[in-house]
């Protein structure tokens, strides 16, 4: 796992990258809560199509039985946002538009609005909404979330991350193009930077109860 000291962004600044093998960033029982909920984040790809291979870019739970929720780059298909019911499965998925074939910054949203919809927007723009098998509400477990991997260490991230961020609200378009363009100020629940440029700590700066990741 790699900390650089500088990745250009939108200005001058750190990542991590992870190496699609065991890297990640364990930030073990975060409260994301049940309901309403927006998860946000910056990445890049480390090669086209991550190579034709899918990695988590963060998840609560794991890929097996304990599933809750999902965002991750899907090989040929871009980045998938998946909320599960039981557990056992997803119930319901929203996708961006097509492979990203670049290895440059982008910038992701995927909100839940229980029983309503879940969405997929990329660098600002809705890319895909979704209305049927909503759960009325997210599975309340103890599982990890986690960056760059999912809490059974599976769908490893070949690539940056940065700027990881969870809101307790549904986010509008309107509130996603700012969050992409910086324009308005918008403090999450959590609020992993990601940019300390050294050590083994991420930082939760956001307004829950911290829950700062280990990176491995």
């Amino acid at each position: 796992l790699e900390v650089p000291a500088s990745t250009s962004l939108q200005s001058t600044r750190s990542s991590i990258a992870f190496d699609g093998a065991n890297d990640r960033v364990d930030c073990n029982d975060v409260d994301a809560g049940t309901s309403n909920l927006s998860i946000a984040g910056w990445f890049k790809l480390s090669s086209s199509n991550m190579g034709g291979s899918t990695g988590t870019l963060i998840a609560k739970g794991d890929n097996g039985g304990n599933r809750v929720w999902t965002v991750f780059y899907s090989a040929g298909n871009g980045v998938r946002f998946a909320v599960s019911a039981d557990g056992s499965s997803f119930a319901a998925e929203a996708t961006s538009s097509g492979a990203i074939t670049d290895t440059n910054w982008h910038h992701f949203v995927a909100t839940y609005e229980p029983s309503t919809a879940i969405k997929m927007y990329l660098d600002g723009v809705l890319q895909e909404t979704v209305t049927s098998s909503i759960p009325s509400s997210l599975r309340d477990t103890n599982d990890d979330l986690r960056m760059g991997s999912n809490s059974d260490g599976a769908v490893d991230f070949s690539g940056n991350l940065r700027d990881m961020r969870i809101y307790d609200y549904t986010k509008s378009a309107e509130q996603v193009a700012s969050l992409y363009s910086n324009t308005y100020p918008q403090t999450p629940k959590h609020y992993w930077k990601m940019d300390e440029g050294t050590g083994t700590t991420a930082s939760d700066t956001g307004t829950g109860t911290a829950s700062n990741g280990t990176i491995s």
